[in-house]
């Protein structure tokens, strides 16, 4: 009987690992897509500025913004490179008089999470 319970146990963790893997896979396939920038002086307003720009559009999407440390997150359209989220977001940084004010940041979206969360605990 021990057996039984320690084998389907053993199911079960195989097959929670199993369900996480593909999950992982995506999410790194996502951060290596994404163009992570960080923009001195960034203000809810410009970030409402940005978001604004971009609705409706399949091309670009900011899908992370942290305007305590001025950390924006840029994917481009599924299966385009990360030049293309770069040169689009270079465009509406322009736009917004935000160019000069960035600095690519190559950690990631993880990294500009932590960032974020670690700014907002103080």
């Amino acid at each position: 009987m021990n057996r039984i319970a320690v084998l389907g146990f053993a199911v079960a963790i195989a097959s929670l690992f199993l369900v996480q893997a593909p999950c992982v896979a995506q999410s790194s396939a996502h951060d290596a897509s994404a163009y992570t920038v960080r923009i001195e002086g960034l203000t809810n307003e410009h970030r409402d500025a940005l978001q604004a720009q971009l609705k409706g559009r399949s091309d670009l999407r900011l899908v992370f913004a942290c305007v305590p440390v001025g950390v924006l997150v840029f994917e481009p359209a599924p299966g385009e490179p990360k030049s293309s989220a770069a040169q689009r977001a270079m465009h509406l940084l322009d736009a917004q008089q935000l160019l000069s004010k960035r600095e690519e940041l190559t950690d990631g979206r993880a990294a500009a999470e932590a960032a974020c969360a670690q700014a907002r605990n103080r």
